[in-house]
């Protein structure tokens, strides 16, 4: 009977555990001591739905969380340091083009200024009824142009004093208001569909411009003043010449929120509900594939005054990030939570852990807790798996953005691979770490060098989601799974050799194979490990230990018995025939998503998906085949 002992139990975020015991009838664990390592959130906005720079500092900006109305001023150097934090109910904000005003509006109908310090000063601004939806200083400084709820454009002074009557004409909410580059006009959207170019006087210029079919949620000018983009809830973005004409043909994508120009290098980009933000030229082309860094509805953008950056804001995922103009992350984004873990790996000796984010980034880990280095920075959107070179020294990771990316042990990009055109869901290295597979959410398998990227076969793999992937020692065969159930062996530049077709009852989520390429194993959403030699004939009869997805499987060293890990938090271990040895492993909070078995076969570690815990349990009795 072999025994399970568990030596030591390492837990990011919640503690360090040593000492229990455990047989095949027993599964008491004991809690001996405790140690905590944390990835704090920032205390980042919860809900942001508007973000404005400071037009003298492109390092500081002010962003609203409408979860609570609160009005944060933030400044990023290397790390998001939070400069202000205001209780002001508020909707909208502005900054004045000195930085020395903040100014917010709130839904019962007020416009409040802050200084540089977060203290009020003066009386609130009072007219609008109903919320107050937008605001925009003047080039000057010396005005403040509001729209909101009424229908109604206002234009003020800086103490408070409405400047000629309301311009009217819009016959629901004003969503977006915005000053010409010169001062002189002013220009409106509205849930009714249009937009209109006033100037500052209140003497309609333009409009209705009709073109939107629904709500125009956003309008901008462009850094000239010669033309301006209004964003539509019909998921156009139009541009139009400030006398009112289109110009050009409007622009799809996505349902956009807001829409804003870079300073200079004409450059404009759109944010919207299906959380990809677009970067356009001024023609309206496509700058690059879009970015898909957020969970959801990206609600704010804006460009730094100096151009060189720009940030958005995620409606549902509380995160304001910022990017590069190449489309790059600039350092972590500013998280309401903490990150949550998509993607665990260990190194082939599992002496580190790689821990990938839905921040997008990707942490290495001793497996004692400590931080090796600082976040490797790089997907535009989170991380859904990685994978150590056999040799340890690179790690491929594969994110929702469409690239894999190989990085070397101190975090420097060595390749970054495009070509996928969905999510890419798996990524695998060969033995002697030549060649990399690559899995999408379209179907399709694609084969790299990971010297250089050059893209080896393109392979349409599965009808539906390519799941798993797994390369041979030899660098022969290929294995997919998709989420039809099936498996097919492949050779290696992309020819079908064999599909099992009924290989599970659901997604087959992981692939192996064991060191001598003879056998691999699968695990599934059914719960069920199965065993394969290399022509795909089954081994032994499926093994169906989980109570729930099968994460993540791997060999021994020397073959003789393999780990797998579950949604049901229990990591299991098999002889190379598919037999059950000891009980199950327990200890994770939820999922367990990661394992590795160690270089001497004396240990296993275990990874968490949702409690961020790494376990080191030690094997007393070990089979050697």
């Amino acid at each position: 009977m072999s025994l399970i002992r568990i030596a030591s139990v390492t837990v990011f975020g919640l503690g360090l555990l040593v000492g229990a015991v455990q047989s095949r009838d027993a599964q008491s664990q004991t809690l001996a001591s405790e140690t905590v390592i944390e990835i704090p959130a920032q205390g980042g906005p919860l809900t942001p739905v508007r973000l404005t720079f400071d037009p003298s500092n492109p390092n500081r900006f002010a962003v609203v969380d409408v979860s609570d109305g609160r009005l944060s001023v933030w400044e990023f150097t290397d790390v998001f340091e939070k400069q202000l934090d205001i209780d002001a109910r508020a909707v909208a904000v502005a900054i004045s083009p000195d930085g020395n005003v903040i100014a917010s509006s709130t839904i019962n109908a007020e416009i409040y200024l802050w200084d540089k310090n977060g203290e009020q000063f003066g009386n609130p601004f009072v007219g609008h009824e109903g919320s107050i939806q937008d605001l925009d200083f003047s080039p000057d400084g010396n005005l403040l142009v509001s729209g909101g709820w009424d229908g109604t454009v206002r234009v003020w002074t800086l103490d408070g004093e409405q400047q000629g009557d309301a311009l009217e004409g819009h016959t629901a909410w004003v969503r977006g208001v915005s000053f010409s580059p010169d001062g002189t006009k002013i220009a409106s959207s509205s849930i009714d569909g249009t937009v209109r170019i006033w100037t500052r006087d209140g003497r309609l210029i333009a409009g209705p411009l009709l073109g939107h079919e629904r709500w125009v949620e956003a309008v901008n000018f462009s850094p000239d003043g010669s033309f301006l983009a209004s964003a539509g809830d019909d998921g156009l973005v139009r541009l139009w010449n400030v006398n009112g004409m289109p110009r050009g043909e409007p622009l799809s994508g996505h349902r956009a929120w807001v829409v804003d120009f870079a300073p200079s290098g004409g450059v404009m980009a759109s944010a919207g509900d299906d959380g990809s933000v677009l970067i356009r030229n001024h023609d309206g082309s496509l700058r690059r594939e879009p970015l898909r860094g957020h969970a959801g509805s990206v609600q704010a953008l804006a460009f730094s005054p100096g151009g060189s950056f720009f940030a958005t804001a995620g409606y549902y995922d509380g995160t304001v990030r910022l990017w590069n103009m190449d489309g790059t992350p600039r350092g972590e984004p500013l998280r309401a939570y903490d990150p949550w873990f998509r993607a665990l790996a260990f190194s082939p000796d599992g002496s580190t852990v790689a821990m990938a984010g839905d921040d997008g980034t990707l942490r290495l880990y001793t497996v004692d807790g400590e931080l090796i280095g600082r976040p490797f920075l790089g997907h535009g959107s989170w991380i859904e798996a990685v994978a150590f070179a056999p040799s340890g020294d690179q790690i491929a990771t594969a994110s929702y953005d469409g690239t894999v990316r190989v990085w070397t042990r101190d975090g420097a990009t060595k390749n970054v691979f495009q070509g996928h055109t969905s999510r890419v869901l798996a990524v695998a290295f060969s033995t002697d770490g030549s060649m990399i597979a690559s899995a999408d959410q379209d179907g399709y398998v694609k084969v790299w060098k990971s010297v250089d990227g050059t893209r080896i076969a393109t392979v349409p793999a599965h009808s539906s989601k390519t799941t798993a992937v797994a390369l041979s020692p030899d660098s022969s065969l290929m294995i997919t799974g998709g989420s039809d159930g099936t498996v097919k062996v492949w050779s290696v530049d992309g020819k079908l050799i064999r599909e099992i077709s009924t290989a599970h009852n659901g997604t087959v989520q992981t692939i192996t194979f064991a060191p001598d390429g003879e056998t691999f194993a699968t695990g599934g959403h059914d719960g069920v490990v199965r065993l394969w030699d290399s022509n795909g004939d089954p081994i032994g009869v499926p093994s169906g230990g989980h109570r729930a997805w099968v994460r993540a499987i791997k060999f021994a060293p020397n073959g003789s018995i393999l780990a797998s890990a579950g949604d049901d938090g229990a990591i299991r271990l098999w002889t190379a025939e598919g037999k059950p040895i000891a009980a199950p492993m327990f200890g994770h909070d939820g999922s367990a998503s990661a394992v590795v078995i160690t270089e001497d076969g004396s240990g296993v570690i275990s990874g968490g998906y949702f409690d961020s815990k790494v376990r080191c349990w030690s094997l007393d009795t070990v089979p050697q085949g």
